[in-house]
């Protein structure tokens, strides 16, 4: 090809040349499929490139480019959009009076862009309330940072009988931003609005990644404006910091594997190792990362096996000061925190009759919250949590363990309760009424109503985002790399919230990632037309994949914002009715 292309005249041939050892390097890893795309897309051009033709150029780019998309080559994509700039650059200035062909943004410039616009409305939305929260798990992550920070320990008031319960990642970080700012609730507050506005920028070039520039600013938009990352930026806990941690894994393997970089080892390397500090369930996404090294990445295997025992090494070395330290307290080895058994108990039906006899602390009957089906699948307390009261010889590894023997119990002798339950979190998850509902409490419709109507905003949000997400997936279904990567980290999300209890807030990460499928959604719902007659991409099946998945999601939907909260629907209906003036 490169000899062929040396032999032609024109504009573009250079930027061609540039590129065409990307390709190259796929041929020799045997990618048939792009090889074809490259084949089609070659031969369109040539014409115009012998000629000098720069608008046919152009045309025959445009064509080459929907066939080479079709077959998921991100690289090909690129090659074609670097010929079209060259091509653009090369034109002669326009005549006087005649205007010029308008520019594309550069991908610098839309990144910017869009992390500046998603900071500003982050902070905007911080600064609506600076409290410093004093009760809940806000409460017991404020004062382990703060205690961190003043070198009292690692301890707190609300908690104090557990010495593992809580990761320790989220108040280390908290003790950073006191050391670096003072002891500032605005402070924290700010810096995770700084870091959700890179998560945004990451999710943009992580759909740049997949699918082109379109994607990734379309990603990065939805990242910016979705409600439940906009809601966690206010608030002491975990999601924010987790989110752009997962975030950047997922970028920097992409990346990884796609070079020899140092960088990128010791960044994805690190930021795993510090992501299970900071949630000890990340633990579980770090074979998806092996997998994805190891069978996509465009390197020898001996540096594939090389790079994930070098990103095991970097994991363990910041993990592992911890777990030393959990293992000098209790006597045995516990990698980051207790609350695993604790958490899994919490998530059990109330009527089991294994859990008559087990007086564990934390399952406090008045601490449980039971949804309209009876099952206990959210532990809340409401206002301040009661002082509870522990034995003298109370003992948290112990504790946890029998919460985690409990939950096995229940599961394997009765398997069809069991199913039931995992069947009703899985509705819950894919509910499009993500975040709890705030209870309406002014009779003059004021501030509740101004609650009700964004609650419903966020229902029509999140239900687009989850049937373009289908969209964009089913799509993508034959692609391979980074889409197994991306649809690996929603695998792990989904099926812990399927083994522990739904709070749909644990789901943040997964939510943020389906933006860049919805984006891609999207884009492909724009050509549906032709989409649909690609017979050579089984075009109508992928489109009865998504008739059927969205069925599914619109009756979910249906269930729960009309049959479970029916009534508290037509109240807020009627609310919003009356704010609007329209009843």
């Amino acid at each position: 090809m490169q000899t062929a292309l040396k032999q032609l005249e024109g504009p573009g041939v250079a930027a061609l040349l540039c590129n065409t050892e990307n390709f190259v390097n796929r041929l020799r890893i045997g990618d048939n499929e792009n090889a074809a795309c490259f084949s089609y897309a070659r031969n369109q051009m040539q014409g115009s490139l012998r000629s000098g033709n720069n608008a046919g150029l152009v045309l025959a780019s445009e064509v080459a480019c929907g066939r080479v998309r079709r077959c998921d080559s991100a690289s090909a994509v690129g090659v074609w959009q670097n010929v079209r700039v060259t091509n653009r650059q090369s034109e002669p200035a326009s005549s006087e009076g005649l205007p010029s062909a308008p520019r594309r943004m550069s991908e610098a410039s839309w990144l910017a862009l869009l992390f500046f616009a998603a900071f500003a409305i982050r902070f905007a939305y911080v600064l609506t309330d600076l409290v410093l929260p004093e009760i809940n798990d806000m409460g017991v992550y404020a004062q382990l940072g703060a205690g961190l920070y003043s070198g009292e320990g690692y301890h707190s008031d609300l908690e104090p009988h557990f010495t593992s319960l809580r990761a320790p990642g989220f108040p280390y970080f908290i003790s950073a931003v006191y050391s670096c700012f003072g002891k500032s609730a605005f402070a924290v507050l700010a810096v995770q609005a700084l870091m959700g506005a890179a998560t945004c920028s990451i999710v943009g070039l992580i759909g740049r990644d997949l699918a082109g520039p379109a994607t990734g600013l379309i990603a990065g938009a939805l990242c910016a404006i979705n409600p439940e990352a906009l809601h966690w930026t206010r608030e002491f806990l975990t999601e924010t910091l987790f989110t752009f941690l997962l975030a950047l894994v997922v970028y920097g393997s992409i990346q990884l594997s796609k070079s020899r970089s140092g960088v990128w080892l010791v960044v994805v390397g690190v930021a795993l190792g510090y992501a299970t500090l900071v949630r000890a369930n990340a633990l579980a996404f770090i074979p998806f990362v092996l997998v994805y090294i190891t069978c996509f990445a465009d390197q020898p295997m001996r540096w594939r096996v090389s790079a994930c025992t070098a990103l095991l090494v970097l994991a363990a070395a910041v993990l592992t000061p911890w777990t030393i330290r959990n293992y000098r307290i209790h006597g045995v080895i516990v990698p980051v925190s207790t609350i695993g058994g604790l958490a899994l108990y919490v998530s059990l039906p109330p009527e089991n009759e294994n859990l008559k006899d087990v007086p564990l602390p934390l399952a406090l009957e008045q601490g449980r919250h039971e949804m309209p089906n009876g099952y206990v699948l959210a532990w809340e307390l409401f206002g301040h949590p009661p002082r509870q009261t522990f034995p003298e010889d109370f003992n948290e590894v112990e504790e946890s363990a029998r919460g985690r023997e409990i939950y096995l119990r229940y599961a394997m002798e009765d398997p069809l309760g069991f199913a039931e339950l995992v069947a009703v979190k899985a509705s819950l998850i894919f509910n499009p009424l993500p975040r709890k509902f705030h209870r309406i409490h002014d009779a003059d419709y004021g501030l509740g109503a101004y609650n009700v109507l964004v609650r419903y905003t966020s229902a029509i949000f999140f239900f687009g985002l989850f049937i373009f997400g289908a969209l964009g997936l089913i799509e993508k279904s034959s692609t391979r790399g980074p889409v197994v990567l991306l649809f690996g980290l929603l695998v792990y999300q989904v099926s812990f919230l399927l083994v522990f209890r739904p709070a749909l807030r644990y789901l943040l990460p997964g939510l943020v990632i389906c933006s860049v499928f919805s984006a891609h959604g999207i884009l492909t719902a724009a050509r549906l037309r032709s989409w649909v007659t690609e017979q050579e991409n089984g075009g109508r099946w992928k489109l009865a994949a998504w008739v059927f998945v969205s069925l599914l999601l619109t009756l979910n939907a249906y269930y729960h914002v009309f049959v479970l909260r029916g009534a508290e629907t037509a109240k807020s209906i009627a609310m919003i009715s009356r704010l609007l003036g329209l009843g």
